[in-house]
């Protein structure tokens, strides 16, 4: 009787524990609702933490999704994690569309801030550059973009 007990008690563990490590792929359910939460804004690592994955988990998915659409060759049960990687990539788009179509509405008296997320999220594409001669470009400056609109 003892050994039966234990043993389920053993099993009930390892099932909470599975449960609390989070989804070990992404199902069509979780990549809505990650899409929705970074169309709305939170930064990768935060729909991570509200959705109960790991980022561990959330980046390897991300590189198989990428091996999977850049493959012709990638096996069909990848496929998931290449639609993960395409929703993520989509999403992000979305909320940078919203927040550059916000910046081009000359009623939006707090620009600046969607400036500062813009910048902070992507530097390559929205922080400021100073073209050198010969055609390279310098980022200007490393500033924290709260302190230039405090």
């Amino acid at each position: 009787m003892k050994d039966t007990n234990l043993s389920e008690d053993k099993e009930d563990q390892e099932q909470s524990l599975a449960k609390s490590r989070g989804p070990n792929r992404p199902t069509r359910e979780l990549i809505k609702q990650f899409s929705a939460l970074v169309e709305d804004g939170l930064p990768f690592d935060v729909a991570c933490d509200f959705l109960g994955i790991s980022s561990q988990s959330f980046w390897s998915w991300i590189r198989k999704g990428k091996f999977f659409n850049q493959s012709p060759e990638s096996e069909p049960k990848y496929k998931v994690y290449g639609d993960f990687e395409q929703a993520v990539k989509k999403s992000a788009a979305v909320y940078y569309h919203k927040l550059v179509n916000r910046l081009h509405d000359p009623k939006n008296l707090k620009w600046q801030r969607d400036l500062a997320i813009l910048e902070r999220r992507d530097r390559k594409n929205f922080a400021k550059y100073d073209l050198l001669s010969g055609g390279a470009s310098q980022q200007l400056e490393e500033l924290d973009p709260d302190s230039r609109y405090a």
